[in-house]
């Protein structure tokens, strides 16, 4: 039998829900549950479209996959939406703000590889300040 809720917009609602939820409280982590089961394949699926959707509306945000094996040997799988918003008013570190000197912009410590480049150059950075 085929669930009545199928090809409603419920799923769209739901992705603008996580969305809403994460821009509403930055850096924190909202998790996106569909209204059915999903298989990694659907959950890509989502994964983009939640992307798309915040690129369109100039939101800076991550999406992130997770997965888990229950104690059934069975899988489930799903979203973590993270706003990565910065107040304009938030107090920067020194070396925040060398960074933006020498690279036009504030590091963007969502991205896994600036948070490491800015690690180690914030710690020669402190270590040259002493």
């Amino acid at each position: 039998m085929t669930d009545p809720k199928r090809a409603t917009g419920r799923t769209t609602g739901l992705m603008l829900q996580a969305l809403g939820k994460a821009v509403e409280n930055p850096g924190t982590t909202v998790e996106f549950i569909d209204h059915h089961q999903q298989n990694g394949a659907q959950l890509q699926y989502c994964k983009e479209r939640i992307e798309k959707i915040a690129k369109q509306l100039n939101l800076d945000v991550s999406v992130n996959n997770w997965a888990r094996v229950n104690t059934n040997n069975t899988s489930d799988y799903g979203l973590y939406v993270k706003s990565n918003w910065v107040s304009p008013y938030a107090q920067r570190t020194p070396a925040e703000e060398e960074w933006k000197e020498l690279y036009g912009e504030y590091p963007q410590l969502h991205l896994l590889t600036e948070y490491e480049r800015f690690s180690y150059f914030k710690k020669g950075f402190e270590a040259a300040q002493k």
